[in-house]
């Protein structure tokens, strides 16, 4: 083996192993395929006039077995969590300060 070709896990500066990189052959190489877009989170909305919490997805209120309101942030994060929505935690309250 020469000096420039680590093929077998060869020594290198310093003593450490250099371990030799194979590319897969272009067969097994997969198209570049798009990375999956995340899924948007759902706005969480405390509705002061309303006295409630609602989520907003988009420019789409949720809807989630028919309710649209919810008494409690936690109620409405939990009942967003088992439908599979994703939900911010973060509050936005249209209260007048």
């Amino acid at each position: 083996m020469s000096g420039t070709e680590p093929s077998r896990g060869a020594i290198g500066p310093g003593g450490r192993t250099v371990i030799p990189f194979h590319p897969a052959p272009a067969a097994l190489v997969s198209p570049a395929e798009p990375a999956p877009r995340p899924e948007r989170l759902a706005r969480l909305i405390y509705m002061a006039s309303v006295g409630g919490y609602m989520a907003v997805r988009g420019d789409t209120l949720v809807q989630l077995d028919g309710r649209m309101v919810w008494p409690t942030a936690d109620a409405l994060i939990r009942d967003a969590a088992a439908a599979g929505v994703p939900v911010s935690s973060h509050v936005i309250n249209t209260a007048r300060s």
